[in-house]
Protein backbone atom coordinates (compact mmCIF):
# COMPACT_ATOMS: atom_id res chain seq x y z
CA UNK A 1 0.00 0.00 0.00
CA UNK A 2 1.46 3.22 -0.91
CA UNK A 3 2.05 6.22 1.43
CA UNK A 4 -0.31 9.05 2.05
CA UNK A 5 0.43 12.33 -0.20
CA UNK A 6 0.40 14.38 2.82
CA UNK A 7 3.82 14.83 4.20
CA UNK A 8 2.42 15.44 7.96
CA UNK A 9 0.78 12.16 7.80
CA UNK A 10 2.23 8.99 7.99
CA UNK A 11 -0.42 6.55 7.44
CA UNK A 12 -0.81 3.96 5.01
CA UNK A 13 -3.03 5.19 1.28
CA UNK A 14 -5.34 3.62 -1.11
CA UNK A 15 -7.05 6.37 -2.30
CA UNK A 16 -5.78 8.02 -5.79
CA UNK A 17 -6.35 11.80 -6.31
CA UNK A 18 -9.29 11.91 -9.16
CA UNK A 19 -7.24 13.28 -11.69
CA UNK A 20 -4.16 12.42 -12.40
CA UNK A 21 -4.15 9.33 -10.48
CA UNK A 22 0.11 9.40 -9.63
CA UNK A 23 -0.86 10.34 -5.88
CA UNK A 24 -2.35 8.51 -2.91
CA UNK A 25 -4.21 9.69 0.16
CA UNK A 26 -5.43 8.19 3.20
CA UNK A 27 -8.61 10.48 3.23
CA UNK A 28 -9.99 13.47 1.96
CA UNK A 29 -9.32 15.21 4.97
CA UNK A 30 -5.61 14.86 4.03
CA UNK A 31 -6.01 15.62 0.35
CA UNK A 32 -7.57 18.74 0.92
CA UNK A 33 -4.94 20.07 3.15
CA UNK A 34 -2.43 18.48 0.40
CA UNK A 35 -4.03 19.79 -2.30
CA UNK A 36 -2.36 23.67 -2.40
CA UNK A 37 0.92 21.77 -3.37
CA UNK A 38 -0.04 18.97 -5.25
CA UNK A 39 -2.18 20.82 -7.47
CA UNK A 40 1.07 22.65 -9.26
CA UNK A 41 2.12 18.88 -10.71
CA UNK A 42 -1.29 17.43 -10.43
CA UNK A 43 -1.93 17.29 -14.71
CA UNK A 44 -5.23 15.97 -16.29
CA UNK A 45 -5.27 12.70 -18.51
CA UNK A 46 -6.19 13.65 -22.25
CA UNK A 47 -6.27 11.77 -25.44
CA UNK A 48 -4.18 13.02 -28.54
CA UNK A 49 -5.71 11.81 -31.62
CA UNK A 50 -3.07 12.06 -34.75
CA UNK A 51 -4.13 12.99 -38.39
CA UNK A 52 -4.04 10.52 -40.64
CA UNK A 53 -0.39 11.41 -42.52
CA UNK A 54 -2.00 14.12 -44.58
CA UNK A 55 -4.51 14.82 -46.89
CA UNK A 56 -6.21 11.93 -48.46
CA UNK A 57 -5.26 13.17 -51.85
CA UNK A 58 -1.57 12.97 -51.45
CA UNK A 59 -0.50 9.54 -51.50
CA UNK A 60 3.26 10.44 -51.01
CA UNK A 61 2.61 10.73 -47.09
CA UNK A 62 3.04 7.96 -45.30
CA UNK A 63 -0.57 6.81 -43.43
CA UNK A 64 -0.11 6.44 -39.40
CA UNK A 65 -1.61 3.01 -38.59
CA UNK A 66 -4.60 3.65 -36.83
CA UNK A 67 -3.97 2.43 -33.39
CA UNK A 68 -0.90 4.61 -32.70
CA UNK A 69 -3.09 7.96 -33.68
CA UNK A 70 -4.65 7.54 -29.95
CA UNK A 71 -1.89 8.95 -27.74
CA UNK A 72 -2.07 9.23 -23.42
CA UNK A 73 -0.95 12.02 -22.45
CA UNK A 74 -0.86 14.37 -19.90
CA UNK A 75 -1.66 18.54 -19.55
CA UNK A 76 -1.51 21.39 -17.34
CA UNK A 77 -4.77 22.21 -15.84
CA UNK A 78 -4.26 25.60 -17.42
CA UNK A 79 -4.21 24.39 -21.11
CA UNK A 80 -6.50 26.12 -23.26
CA UNK A 81 -8.48 22.78 -23.78
CA UNK A 82 -10.70 23.34 -20.33
CA UNK A 83 -11.24 27.35 -21.89
CA UNK A 84 -11.84 26.54 -25.61
CA UNK A 85 -12.69 23.10 -25.78
CA UNK A 86 -16.40 21.84 -26.96
CA UNK A 87 -18.82 19.41 -25.74
CA UNK A 88 -18.64 16.46 -28.59
CA UNK A 89 -22.40 16.19 -27.11
CA UNK A 90 -23.44 12.28 -29.06
CA UNK A 91 -20.98 11.48 -26.06
CA UNK A 92 -23.43 12.76 -23.28
CA UNK A 93 -26.24 10.25 -24.44
CA UNK A 94 -24.09 7.22 -23.35
CA UNK A 95 -22.72 8.70 -20.29
CA UNK A 96 -19.03 9.80 -21.22
CA UNK A 97 -19.54 13.25 -21.99
CA UNK A 98 -16.02 14.73 -23.44
CA UNK A 99 -14.73 17.87 -24.82
CA UNK A 100 -12.54 17.95 -27.76
CA UNK A 101 -10.10 20.76 -28.55
CA UNK A 102 -8.10 21.58 -31.70
CA UNK A 103 -5.32 24.01 -31.87
CA UNK A 104 -6.14 25.41 -35.55
CA UNK A 105 -9.34 25.58 -34.88
CA UNK A 106 -9.79 27.04 -31.44
CA UNK A 107 -6.44 29.32 -30.73
CA UNK A 108 -5.28 29.53 -34.63
CA UNK A 109 -2.08 27.62 -33.95
CA UNK A 110 -0.61 26.39 -37.87
CA UNK A 111 2.79 25.03 -36.01
CA UNK A 112 1.24 21.58 -35.79
CA UNK A 113 1.15 18.89 -37.67
CA UNK A 114 -1.68 19.26 -40.10
CA UNK A 115 -4.18 16.39 -41.97
CA UNK A 116 -7.30 15.12 -42.14
CA UNK A 117 -8.79 13.31 -38.47
CA UNK A 118 -11.85 12.02 -39.12
CA UNK A 119 -11.29 10.42 -35.50
CA UNK A 120 -12.07 14.35 -33.99
CA UNK A 121 -14.98 14.83 -36.70
CA UNK A 122 -16.57 11.49 -35.94
CA UNK A 123 -16.00 12.17 -32.15
CA UNK A 124 -18.07 15.65 -32.92
CA UNK A 125 -20.60 14.83 -34.54
CA UNK A 126 -24.13 16.20 -33.78
CA UNK A 127 -27.33 13.95 -32.69
CA UNK A 128 -29.57 15.77 -34.72
CA UNK A 129 -27.89 14.54 -38.08
CA UNK A 130 -24.62 12.59 -37.53
CA UNK A 131 -22.75 15.59 -39.02
CA UNK A 132 -20.10 17.48 -37.57
CA UNK A 133 -20.27 21.56 -37.28
CA UNK A 134 -18.84 22.79 -41.02
CA UNK A 135 -15.51 24.27 -39.08
CA UNK A 136 -14.56 20.74 -38.52
CA UNK A 137 -14.88 19.21 -41.95
CA UNK A 138 -13.53 22.22 -44.24
CA UNK A 139 -9.82 22.45 -42.43
CA UNK A 140 -7.47 19.64 -41.91
CA UNK A 141 -7.56 19.96 -38.36
CA UNK A 142 -4.10 18.04 -37.77
CA UNK A 143 -3.88 16.92 -33.78
CA UNK A 144 -6.51 17.32 -31.75
CA UNK A 145 -7.16 16.50 -28.09
CA UNK A 146 -10.06 15.11 -25.95
CA UNK A 147 -10.31 14.88 -22.12
CA UNK A 148 -13.26 13.92 -19.86
CA UNK A 149 -15.63 16.89 -19.13
CA UNK A 150 -14.97 15.98 -15.24
CA UNK A 151 -11.11 15.69 -15.45
CA UNK A 152 -10.86 12.28 -14.36
CA UNK A 153 -8.61 10.00 -15.95
CA UNK A 154 -9.27 9.13 -20.01
CA UNK A 155 -7.64 6.01 -21.74
CA UNK A 156 -6.93 5.32 -25.12
CA UNK A 157 -8.81 2.48 -25.75
CA UNK A 158 -12.06 4.32 -24.54
CA UNK A 159 -11.80 7.27 -26.90
CA UNK A 160 -11.14 4.26 -29.87
CA UNK A 161 -14.30 2.72 -28.85
CA UNK A 162 -16.18 5.81 -28.96
CA UNK A 163 -14.34 6.62 -32.07
CA UNK A 164 -15.58 2.87 -33.63
CA UNK A 165 -19.00 3.17 -31.82
CA UNK A 166 -19.62 7.02 -33.99
CA UNK A 167 -18.49 5.53 -37.11
CA UNK A 168 -20.84 2.19 -36.57
CA UNK A 169 -23.76 4.42 -35.73
CA UNK A 170 -22.96 6.31 -39.07
CA UNK A 171 -23.26 3.60 -41.15
CA UNK A 172 -27.21 3.08 -39.76
CA UNK A 173 -28.45 4.88 -37.46
CA UNK A 174 -28.85 9.03 -38.58
CA UNK A 175 -30.91 7.45 -41.47
CA UNK A 176 -33.02 4.96 -39.47
CA UNK A 177 -33.72 7.92 -37.56
CA UNK A 178 -34.77 10.42 -40.17
CA UNK A 179 -37.04 7.60 -41.66
CA UNK A 180 -38.89 7.16 -38.14
CA UNK A 181 -38.63 10.60 -37.52
CA UNK A 182 -37.45 9.80 -33.55
CA UNK A 183 -35.87 12.58 -31.56
CA UNK A 184 -31.93 12.48 -31.82
CA UNK A 185 -30.24 10.20 -29.26
CA UNK A 186 -33.02 7.73 -28.33
CA UNK A 187 -31.89 4.44 -28.35
CA UNK A 188 -28.18 5.63 -27.43
CA UNK A 189 -27.40 5.17 -23.90
CA UNK A 190 -24.88 3.71 -21.50
CA UNK A 191 -26.25 0.25 -21.56
CA UNK A 192 -25.69 0.47 -25.74
CA UNK A 193 -22.21 1.62 -25.95
CA UNK A 194 -21.38 -0.72 -23.08
CA UNK A 195 -22.88 -3.63 -25.25
CA UNK A 196 -20.87 -2.31 -28.01
CA UNK A 197 -17.70 -1.51 -26.02
CA UNK A 198 -17.85 -6.11 -25.37
CA UNK A 199 -18.76 -6.77 -28.59
CA UNK A 200 -15.62 -4.64 -30.16
CA UNK A 201 -13.03 -5.95 -27.84
CA UNK A 202 -14.32 -9.72 -27.95
CA UNK A 203 -15.05 -9.85 -24.61
CA UNK A 204 -17.89 -12.39 -23.92
CA UNK A 205 -21.67 -11.23 -22.53
CA UNK A 206 -21.21 -11.87 -19.18
CA UNK A 207 -17.87 -10.15 -18.94
CA UNK A 208 -18.37 -7.17 -15.98
CA UNK A 209 -15.99 -5.39 -17.88
CA UNK A 210 -16.47 -1.73 -17.47
CA UNK A 211 -15.96 1.27 -20.39
CA UNK A 212 -13.04 2.99 -18.73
Amino acid sequence: MSSCGNESCIRPADKKCSICSEVYYCSSECQHANWPQHKVSCKVSVVRLRPSGGAYWDKNIPQVPHRERFVEEKLERTHAIFKKGELCPLTEFYGHPILIYCPLIHSKVTDRPMGDNELAVYLRIEPSDGFAPPKWQVHNPGDCFVVRRDKKPLSKDLVQTMFAYHSDLLDWYFEEQMESGHPPGQGIDAADFKRFYKKYWHLGEDSDAEPV
